[in-house]
């Protein structure tokens, strides 16, 4: 790429010594740069957003390029701070192009760089209900009943009792993503896959995960815009959800004021993918990743592995002093009935139970 950039500087600085404008050349060099940069950016970008199948009822797979970026965000009750020039979560719509992202709580920090050696291939969706089933059917695997609970965010959704997979107590399609789902159904999905293609399937570790919800963005999400363009872009806790659920004095704030178009999962598919070609990172469901839950990312692995137990903090397999239960995982990208603080590509939740927010993708290694 700098080489074909050299010639037409080359050019600038004769022109520029004849004229004795040596600002005309640098102005104009660094014009050429940054075209061939972004250039470059969207020839990944393309390269990336190819698809494919290892069976008829696999899910699509993409493949994104190895590369690195900036896990998490800086927190308001700590004073980890990112690298200057790269900074995490910035929103140039908002801030003039500063990094003010802040999270409510250490869970996101403190950022750390991560670098992917090698490609790996990740769903262009979660997982659907239609795939899911064709797992069903031919493992005759039986899925434990979802979770019963009133929601953290917006008291009068409850989950009753009796609800599953196949009836989460709303109509879906075949390509509506699978809910009422454990990290452990995920799991024996994953394996399932792997099985039957001979290739090694899994759950995306969560900078895996992180890596391809920001597509190589800097910002909290994806997108960048105000909070009415949520909506175009993903389907979160918005306005009609609010009609439907109501709301108190405790959470009138949890809604988002737009309209998504769907009150409870849409389609995979229904709204723009990111830069890598991926739908749905954030917002219709929440999704399972490989990482057992841990409350910060100190000592985090750099290379992009998964946290593997509760006193894991550097993705080495081994305790650092805490318990080693993995009772809680991580979800990332938020849901149907998630907030907008929690749609951001650097949300984190941890959880150990099967609920109607909880779906999941796959990932594996190319």
């Amino acid at each position: 790429m700098i080489d074909d950039i050299r010639p037409l500087c080359k050019t600038a600085a004769e022109i520029s010594a004849r004229s004795g404008d040596t600002i005309v050349h640098v102005v104009f060099c660094a014009i050429l740069i940054v075209f061939f940069i972004a250039l470059d950016g969207s020839a990944d970008t393309a390269k990336a957003a190819e698809t494919f199948k290892d069976c008829s009822v696999c899910p699509t797979m993409v493949g994104l390029p190895r590369g690195s970026f900036l896990m998490g965000t800086k927190s308001e009750q700590s004073d980890a701070r990112a690298p200057k020039g790269e900074a995490a979560g910035a929103d140039p719509a908002k801030s003039g192009g500063e990094d003010n992202e802040l999270s409510d709580g250490d869970d996101e920090g403190p950022p750390h760089k991560v670098e992917f050696k090698k490609p790996f291939a990740i769903g262009q969706y979660a997982v659907t209900r239609g795939e899911f089933a064709a797992f069903i059917k031919e493992t005759g695997y039986r899925p434990e009943d979802c979770f019963t609970f009133r929601s953290e965010d917006v008291s009068n959704i409850v989950i009753p009792h009796g609800l599953n997979w196949r009836n989460p107590g709303f109509a879906q399609t075949d390509r509506d993503p699978v809910v009422c789902v454990s990290f452990d159904d995920a799991k024996k999905y994953a394996a399932w896959l792997g099985k039957k293609t001979g290739k090694p399937y899994r759950l995306p570790t969560e900078a895996e995960w992180e890596y391809a919800a920001r597509a190589g963005t800097t910002t909290p999400r994806y997108w960048v815009g105000d909070d009415a363009e949520v909506c175009r872009h993903a389907n979160v806790l918005d306005r009609a959800a609010a009609q439907t659920f109501g709301t108190d004095k405790d959470h009138k704030d949890a809604f988002i004021p737009c309209l998504d178009g769907h009150l409870y999962t849409a389609p995979s598919g229904s709204y723009p993918p990111n830069p890598f070609g991926l739908y749905d990172m954030l917002g219709n469901v929440w999704q399972w990743v490989e990482d057992c839950y841990v409350g910060s990312y100190r000592n985090a692995p750099a290379d992009g592995t998964a946290v593997k137990s509760a006193g894991d903090n550097d993705g080495d397999g081994k305790s650092n002093g805490d318990s080693d239960q993995c009772s809680t995982r991580v979800l990332r990208g938020g849901s149907w009935a998630s907030a907008m603080n929690q749609a951001r590509s650097a949300y984190r939740h941890g959880d150990g139970s099967r609920t109607i927010f909880y779906g999941f993708r796959v990932a594996r290694p190319l």
